[in-house]
């Protein structure tokens, strides 16, 4: 919005300056000194959470007094190669395409772990940075002071969701004497990435012993010739989104007698087979970054933009290489209540106490 505005500032004043014979001097374009690209895994865009809030915040950067003189591009592409194309031909090309002026700075976002494979393919100039989302610092241990990693932990909330699934089982047993034991599961979509939010670290804690965990990887049930071709694979993921949460929902009455099941579903846009069963079953889900039955929330649009903000009046390469938001912090939420998590009436020993000054904390805090 800002760039246009520019443009038609400038069409205005040359046309001014073209009617009056006594001003020869030309008008004056003001230019942006700064580009931004946020890039998208495939596929992972319209998840209505992560991703969407990502490319909300990229389009709506130039409307804050904090981004005054950026540019801001995005990339999403219906495969890996495609996107890592466009990310080599930006890299190659650091000129405005309206003004042709080179950029004195410029950030890649790659908004996904899985994205980090282009880095040893493309060639920086010294004044390119690069801030990687929801992604290991292992990842840029090895390269130099331009690249960072920005995580936003939410094994607080996992905690307080697992203790919740607890204090369900232990109602249920007071209520109808029996001895049903909790059970969370945790959905992800590919077990070869490492996951910075921490999740499975909260939801042991929140377990706190008393029940079982299990994690499942969509691309597990993809069979090797499929999971081959990124295009099908894709489309295959979609589809067995569905059959997760239909298995997940028949386990549930299946066991309902000996298990009181949660989830945490973290499949990105492949979480619509979840929040299509959610419409006709009432589960214990939490969805990260999705409304489902409940919402574990990672503020990512709000960390970005004041990561950006505080990267703009630093010197190139100054940026902490690790930036962590954990324990609950401002740019992390959820929709349950802490006090009495889950629970209806007055039930013994509800819900589980944690010490907040515990040493085995089960999230990073590096800063």
């Amino acid at each position: 919005m800002k760039t246009i505005y520019s443009i038609l500032t400038a069409v205005v004043l040359l046309s001014v300056s073209c009617n009056k014979d006594d001003d020869k001097s030309p008008a004056q374009i003001i230019h942006d000194d700064t580009e931004i690209l946020a890039v998208f895994a495939p596929s992972q865009l319209g998840d209505d959470g992560f991703s969407d809030q990502i490319l909300y915040e990229i389009q709506n950067f130039n409307l804050d007094t904090d981004s005054s003189g950026i540019v801001t591009q995005f990339v999403a592409s219906d495969s890996k190669e495609e996107t890592f194309d466009a990310v080599q031909a930006w890299v190659q090309k650091p000129q405005s395409p309206f003004y042709g002026n080179t950029f004195d700075r410029r950030l890649l976002v790659l908004t996904a772990p899985e994205l980090a494979e282009c880095l040893p393919n493309i060639q920086l100039r010294d004044s390119d940075e690069v801030l990687l989302l929801n992604t290991s610092e292992k990842i840029i241990k090895d390269l130099d002071e331009r690249y960072h990693v920005l995580n936003i932990s939410v094994a607080d909330e996992a905690m307080w969701f697992a203790n919740g699934i607890v204090n369900l089982a232990r109602m249920h047993n007071v209520q109808f004497n029996t001895a049903v034991e909790p059970q969370i599961y945790i959905f992800r979509i590919s077990k070869n990435i490492e996951y910075p939010d921490s999740i499975e670290a909260g939801v042991i804690k929140g377990l706190a012993g008393l029940g079982t965990l299990t994690i499942y990887y969509l691309e597990d049930m993809l069979d090797n010739e499929t999971a081959s071709n990124e295009a099908v694979s894709k489309h295959r993921l979609n589809t067995l989104s569905y059959k997760f949460a239909e298995q997940f929902a028949q386990h549930s009455l299946d066991t309902q007698d000996k298990y009181l099941p949660g989830a945490i579903v973290c499949l990105g846009a492949f979480n619509r087979g979840f929040e299509y069963y959610l419409r006709n079953k009432f589960l214990y889900v939490a969805g990260l970054d999705v409304m489902m039955s409940y919402k574990i929330q990672r503020k990512y649009d709000a960390a970005l933009h004041n990561w950006i903000a505080e990267w703009r009046q630093r010197p190139i390469g100054q940026m902490p290489k690790a930036t962590w938001h954990c324990n609950g912090s401002q740019y992390s939420s959820e929709d349950f209540t802490r006090d009495i998590v889950f629970t209806y009436g007055e039930y013994p020993n509800f819900p589980i106490e944690y010490d907040d000054d515990d040493d085995d904390d089960a999230t990073d805090t590096d800063e």
